[in-house]
């Protein structure tokens, strides 16, 4: 089953364990290879530290700017020192899931049945064997660095979640109890619900498979093909996630929307709408009158033009 895309990471399920690994570097250098894998993991875990870190700008923006405006500088370099901290945990988790992985052999069946890949073989592939329970004593007992190990990768995940959420009270009780100017709510509300969408949308493609992928094993149920199509879905969001700005921003909706209409000769029509809204946006907010009829926002624009 070959995989030309370096980034596509494939996995398959057994009771109380998960393989993972990357078809294109199996047989590229040890270290290349664990290289590679850990980029791969510290990407998937780098976009939820970036939204905590983009929520906090958006409330200190909104709630406190002259805070953000004064120490600008120490604001970034505690950033940098945060993500450095965070990428550092869940690589150094992930490399000793590797180490983890060379010393002990598991799930030589099901990736010779599902992908005809012998990890037997000389050179052995390289893959993570997140394996949570092994044989000692020929019983079955807890592999307790793996799951100490898998909980150290969702430490920074889990942390940057919570900071979301709590920023996401924190800017909606701002919007309710400050004063601010009518254009800079306006684009402040605009802004937050973009963020909105960017945090919503990742909870439901990458934190649900994840957790599906780590908890359903964990509990002894057998995913097998599942962890693939769960595993298909990580890569999904990044695909749609500038698709999702797009619609969310009505400014850089418009501007698709001008480019589109461009194309057929009619954007002049559009900039006549266009036009015609923002008169009878700019009629409210003289007169003073919250205007929800359509017809009444229509006479008024075609009067002023």
């Amino acid at each position: 089953m070959p995989v030309s895309i370096l980034t596509h990471q494939l996995s398959t399920g057994a009771p109380y364990g998960l393989a993972l690994f990357s078809h294109t570097v199996l047989f590229w250098p040890e270290h290349l290879r664990l290289a590679m894998n850990l980029l791969l993991v510290v990407l998937f875990m780098e976009h939820f530290i970036l939204l905590s870190f983009h929520f906090l700008y958006r409330y200190l923006a909104l709630c406190n700017p002259s805070l953000l405006h004064l120490h600008s500088g120490k604001c970034a370099v505690v950033f940098i020192l945060v993500n450095f901290l965070f990428c550092g945990i869940t690589a150094k988790s992930f490399s000793d899931i590797w180490c983890y992985s060379k010393s002990e052999t598991y799930f030589v069946e099901q990736l010779r049945t599902e992908y005809n890949l012998d990890i037997l073989a000389v050179p052995q592939p390289g893959y993570f064997s997140v394996n949570f329970k092994k044989f000692r004593n020929n019983q079955l007992v807890w592999n307790w660095p793996v799951l100490r190990a898998i909980v150290a990768v969702t430490i920074p995940a889990a942390f940057s979640i919570v900071v979301c959420f709590v920023c996401i009270f924190l800017i909606l009780r701002c919007f309710s109890t400050n004063t601010l100017k009518v254009r800079f709510r306006h684009l402040q509300i605009q802004l937050f619900h973009a963020l909105l969408f960017q945090f919503s949308v990742p909870m439901v493609l990458v934190c649900l498979p994840f957790t599906l992928s780590i908890g359903l094993p964990l509990i002894g149920l057998n995913i097998g093909q599942f962890a693939k199509v769960l595993s298909l879905a990580f890569e999904f969001y990044p695909a749609i996630d500038p698709f999702i700005v797009i619609i969310v921003v009505p400014r850089f909706r418009r501007i698709i929307i001008e480019k589109l209409l461009g194309l057929y000769g009619q954007k002049w029509r559009h900039n006549e709408i266009r036009e015609r809204t923002r008169l009878a946006h700019y009629l409210e907010l003289i007169m003073g009158r919250d205007t929800t009829s359509v017809a009444d926002i229509r006479k008024r624009s075609e009067r002023a033009l």
